[in-house]
């Protein structure tokens, strides 16, 4: 069996720990373990960081698994918590690089895209980091990321979905996924969406909706049933 590496990857707060803590809860997958038993831990602990910041040390590594998962944001930051030092800059993904040397130590890369509302990602970044970087990954995807041909997951349709997005995305990138029904529940019972989100009393087109009748005349097919 070739040895695979599954790289999950996204925009700064599109969901990188919450699939972490799925992908890493499979038995089979040498993942984060440390992740699956905490509510956060920063990129600086994550198993790969050091190779992130040297990917030639995938040729030093005996690799004893056959199944690998990292993770990183794209920008990261490596320590300094949460809001950049103003001393230290944003840390770009050496992803060419890493991918480069995965595949010469004999991986097999599965490379694997969040998504997350547009909307939200502004609010979470400008909250967080002071600073809106989706464009900076938006750019990384479009030069760089679409050559490996990347498979796209959705944070928001796990949320709505749960378990039976879960089966999707497993068939879809041929890669084990494992968590308890109850795990999972815990795991997304914070829905983070929730403090960016407020309710409206009216919307310009809640009146045209309620007065406008189903089937009314301008319907070219309402016409078409009565003469047949």
């Amino acid at each position: 069996m070739k040895k695979r590496l599954l790289i999950l990857t996204g925009p700064q707060g599109s969901g990188n720990h919450l699939w972490s803590k799925i992908f890493s809860e499979e038995p089979s997958v040498k993942g984060w373990e440390q992740l699956t038993k905490s509510y956060w831990v920063g990129h600086g602990d994550e198993p790969f960081v050091d190779i992130w910041e040297n990917p030639k040390l995938f040729s030093k590594i005996d690799w004893l698994y056959d199944l690998y998962f990292t993770s990183i944001s794209c920008p990261y930051i490596l320590e300094g918590g949460p809001i950049l030092p103003k001393d230290k800059p944003l840390c770009i993904p050496k992803y060419e690089e890493f991918i480069k040397e995965a595949t010469l130590a004999g991986f097999e890369i599965v490379l694997v895209v969040i998504g997350r509302d547009k909307n939200i990602l502004e609010f979470q970044q400008s909250r967080v980091r002071k600073q809106f970087t989706l464009p900076t990954f938006i750019d990384i995807i479009q030069t760089k990321l679409v050559n490996y041909n990347p498979f796209f997951i959705s944070t928001e349709q796990l949320y709505l979905y749960e378990k039976v997005y879960l089966n999707h995305v497993s068939k879809m990138l041929d890669w084990p996924i494992n968590i308890s029904p109850e795990k999972l529940q815990d795991v997304l019972k914070d829905n983070s969406n929730q403090k960016y989100l407020r309710s409206i009393d009216e919307y310009w087109l809640d009146e045209l909706m309620a007065n406008t009748k189903n089937g009314g005349d301008d319907n070219p097919y309402k016409h078409h049933a009565k003469n047949n």
